[in-house]
């Protein structure tokens, strides 16, 4: 136990010493777009020892723009726990994912609106950065929360919850925290969800107290009963 939790600090030492270098100029590399928390293929066009100017592939220079250096990835860097990327299930397909813990080349991840019953051990060749032209809708966690610094996700939300109601009647609900609100109507024996769900956050059912957010509703089906 001893050795795998020395293996695993060694391994997030050397991640974010290799992930804070210095990039040189010319330098393509992929870089994380904060408004939609994807990933483009850019070039370096300056260095610095926090933030480097890029340009975007594909777009005018008008958009250039200094971003931080842990914003960046180029082939054979490490991924970091909190990273939200995307993973090669057993069943051949690519889904949404979160690294949970990293032990050497294993990480375990959580895969984006399953229950926490399927986080499982992958290998590093099974992720992948998410880009515009991989992008996945369903069970997303690219575009569910807002980044610190390209590699660390706020930790005030989860991706989403799911409310299924079993009460036999339409019921309205409402959600409210962290400075966000909303809300709508769930027909009997059918799901709604609430995506980017401010942990502390309240749901109400029919106007009265439901249930308060937590990080455990992370992808889960709370049923209203």
């Amino acid at each position: 136990m001893k050795n795998n939790i020395l293996l695993s600090t060694l391994f997030l030492l050397t991640s974010w010493a290799f992930q804070a270098q210095d990039f040189k100029a010319g330098e393509t590399v992929m870089a994380l777009e904060n408004d939609d928390l994807l990933w483009y293929k850019a070039t370096i066009l300056e260095t610095g020892s926090e933030k480097c100017k890029i340009h975007w592939e594909g777009f005018s220079s008008e958009y250039d723009e200094f971003i931080n250096n842990d914003s960046f990835w180029k082939e054979g860097m490490p991924f970091l726990v909190g990273d939200k990327l995307q993973g090669l299930e057993t069943d051949g397909k690519w889904y949404n994912a979160k690294v949970l813990e990293i032990n050497g080349s294993k990480y375990f991840i959580h895969w984006g609106g399953f229950s926490s019953e399927y986080d499982r051990w992958i290998s590093y060749d099974s992720l992948r950065l998410p880009t515009k032209e991989n992008y996945i809708a369903e069970g997303n966690f690219n575009t569910n929360a807002s980044s610190t610094n390209g590699s660390s996700y706020g930790s005030s939300r989860i991706g989403i919850i799911y409310l299924e109601n079993k009460t036999g009647q339409t019921v309205k609900y409402t959600y409210s925290g962290d400075g966000s609100s909303g809300g709508g109507t769930i027909y009997n024996n059918q799901k709604d969800n609430i995506k980017n769900a401010p942990i502390g956050g309240e749901i109400k059912v029919n106007g009265t107290y439901f249930i308060t957010i937590s990080k455990g509703h992370d992808g889960q089906t709370v049923i209203i009963k």
